[in-house]
């Protein structure tokens, strides 16, 4: 019997790139740059996040590696959404199902929180309110339907989840997206005969 062991003493640090452009500090008033979540491939573990710093007109690439060395498969499998809530910077990496959490003035890693096929993500008085598939991302008749599920962005746990499709199955999948929100309603919008669902987030009560 042969048995190897091995440890790797230090983090290899993989730098991001700079592209210098001629924007810079023009009509940005109070915003200081923006993230851009890259999707990638799906299959290839290739997601990445961009940074663009609009006071030295800097465009950052592949940001996410540097800042954080020690996260061996750095961000995942296809990035699906990004968003900022309060001082954190929440990357949504579908296939991966996972929603990276991140500082968002440094990009450093915070946490995960884990939902299977995960899609879109708002917020609303603290929580966060993210879409999933749930079923594995492939053809399947039978997948149980998708859900919301509602994020305390404190703790980063799940507190609960809704199911939000109601029709009938009639396409590859009876799932939803958030891909709207009004003051304290959430808009869910079903692909099975892309039906619109309602959901009143704050007349829920958890049972």
């Amino acid at each position: 019997m042969l048995i190897l062991l091995g440890c790797r003493e230090e983090y290899e640090i993989l730098h991001s790139s700079q592209t210098q452009t001629s924007l810079g500090e023009e009509n940005t008033g109070n915003l200081k740059g923006f993230y851009l979540l890259n999707e990638g491939n799906m299959g290839s573990n290739k997601a990445s996040l961009d940074y663009f710093d609009f006071a030295t007109g800097i465009y950052h690439r592949n940001i996410y590696a540097e800042a954080n060395p020690f996260i061996v498969k750095e961000l995942g499998d296809v990035g699906n959404d990004i968003q900022i809530y309060g001082s954190k910077l929440y990357a949504v990496i579908n296939v991966s199902n996972y929603i990276e959490v991140m500082e968002a003035k440094t990009a450093k890693h915070i946490g995960k929180i884990e939902i299977p096929n995960v899609r879109y993500i708002k917020f609303h008085n603290g929580k966060a309110y993210a879409s999933s598939y749930v079923a594995p991302v492939k053809f399947d008749q039978n997948a149980r339907v998708g859900y919301v599920a509602e994020i305390d962005t404190a703790t980063l746990e799940v507190l609960r989840t809704v199911n939000v499709a109601t029709s009938r199955r009639v396409s590859n999948r009876k799932q939803q997206d958030i891909r709207c929100q009004l003051g304290s309603i959430c808009f869910p919008i079903t692909t099975a005969r892309y039906r619109l669902s309602i959901w009143r987030h704050l007349k829920k009560r958890r049972r």
